[in-house]
């Protein structure tokens, strides 16, 4: 598992793995109500795309920094922040959303940043 390409898929894969959990978890005990964002189809894309950027936000870290891992810590923190962005500010205008339902989603954001920085850097 040395080849970036395949830790970024393994990265794509867990990602959604634990987010669709996630949206089961909520969706199963209704510990959420539901609402357009919590829904699979939207968790998935972005889940997809988000680590799909991340592989090739580490992959253009790696050549240029001295301190890959280091530097890598920064942009996912930095991401991560302007991830919330929408979250907080567009989301508490939808109709369907809960504060739990945005605080769902902001953790999913932190799941898939942690799972990508994770596999991405080892």
């Amino acid at each position: 598992m040395r080849s970036l390409p395949v830790r970024g898929a393994l990265a794509v894969v867990l990602s959604l793995a634990v987010n669709g959990l996630v949206v089961w978890a909520v969706t199963a005990t209704g510990a959420v109500r539901p609402f357009e964002p919590l829904n699979y189809q939207p968790v998935f894309l972005l889940t997809a795309a988000g680590a799909a950027g991340a592989t090739l936000a580490y992959a253009l870290v790696r050549r240029v920094s001295d301190r890959p891992r280091r530097t890598f810590a920064v942009v996912v923190v930095v991401a991560l922040l302007l991830s919330f962005v929408p979250d907080v500010a567009w989301l508490p205008g939808d109709p369907g959303a809960t504060t739990a339902g945005i605080a769902v989603l902001m953790l999913m954001h932190v799941t898939t940043a942690a799972i990508c920085f994770v596999v991405l850097t080892r």
